[in-house]
């Protein structure tokens, strides 16, 4: 797999009845069978962290987090982890 989408995963409500939730976490094994992944896009997600499986994401070119609830911490380590990639913010 060299791409995945799961961005806009956020709350879904029908007649004020929520239907779905939105992410706020992922699994730390969460990317570890996509070795070869090179666009993600988690946009929109209440992520407030990133699975230990996407540091090591080694041909990652591109990733999209926005409007995801990610903080500073999380973001310095994504840049010194994976300095090459392009991440929409």
């Amino acid at each position: 797999m060299e791409e995945l989408e799961i961005g806009r995963w956020g709350e879904r409500r029908v007649r004020e009845q929520v239907v779905r939730t939105a992410f706020t976490a992922l699994p730390d094994h969460a990317f570890a069978r996509m070795p070869g992944l090179r666009r993600l896009d988690l946009s929109f997600n209440e992520l407030t962290t990133l699975p230990e499986s996407f540091f090591r994401l080694a041909h990652l070119e591109t990733v999209d987090l926005r409007y995801t609830k990610l903080g500073s911490p999380i973001l310095d380590r994504l840049r010194n982890a994976l300095p090459h990639i392009r991440v929409e913010w």
